[in-house]
């Protein structure tokens, strides 16, 4: 990692605006479309979570802003982020996880499926802890095509990860479309990183054969 120049960076401004708000988080929710993904994903015989999961570990690993963090009075820029996300264990309870990024889509599929596999047998609720900040929390709620997200918040903590939701797809005027949800640091990023990042998860939908080789 390597930590921003406040002095230099062009929202010098809007940082030290944002950074000492109460609640600095504002949240997007759009429709993507998935059809080409679902497609691949089932002529492929892979899992759709996995393979979707893995678009938003490419997006926030290609678009800096999603590395960047809040330290020591200042902002870092992580080289490498993973994806902190819940996994739905066989009694219906949950427990934390990560999965990690890999430039290789097959490696990463390998990797994560058998961590995935390994906690639905019944890990505990606090399964592979991490202290630190290289990463990015995540919700899945594929029974519900949801229009509204809200996070739970601590707000006595120094988090400023983003945070996405992805939901369950339907098909919507002869298209597949999935809400996600991008919840975000004001003071790291605006509206407009955020539609970048939008247009960069369904632009890798769009074309699965030539984004997850």
């Amino acid at each position: 990692m390597k930590r921003l120049d406040i002095n230099t960076w062009k929202r010098k401004d809007h940082y030290h605006y944002f950074k000492d708000y109460d609640q600095p988080f504002f949240n997007l929710i759009a429709k993507v479309d998935i059809s080409e993904l679902k497609r691949f994903t089932e002529e492929n015989k892979l899992s759709f979570f996995l393979t979707s999961f893995y678009v938003l570990l490419k997006c926030s690993n290609d678009i800096e802003c999603f590395r960047y963090r809040m330290r020591d009075d200042g902002v870092i820029i992580h080289d490498e982020i993973v994806g902190g996300c819940p996994i739905l264990k066989n009694d219906r309870t949950f427990s934390f996880t990560n999965l990690p990024y890999n430039k290789s889509f097959k490696t990463y599929y390998d990797l994560s499926k058998e961590k995935i596999d390994t906690i639905k047998e019944g890990a505990p609720f606090r399964y592979d802890p991490r202290d630190t900040d290289d990463m990015f929390h995540s919700s899945i709620v594929p029974w519900l095509h949801f229009e509204h997200f809200e996070h739970a918040k601590n707000l006595n903590t120094n988090d400023s990860a983003p945070k996405f939701v992805l939901g369950k797809y339907e098909l919507i005027q002869d298209k597949w479309m999935m809400p996600l949800s991008v919840s975000a640091h004001h003071a790291l990023m605006d509206g407009i990183d955020v539609t970048d990042f939008f247009e960069f998860y369904e632009r890798i939908a769009s074309e699965p054969e030539l984004h997850l080789s």
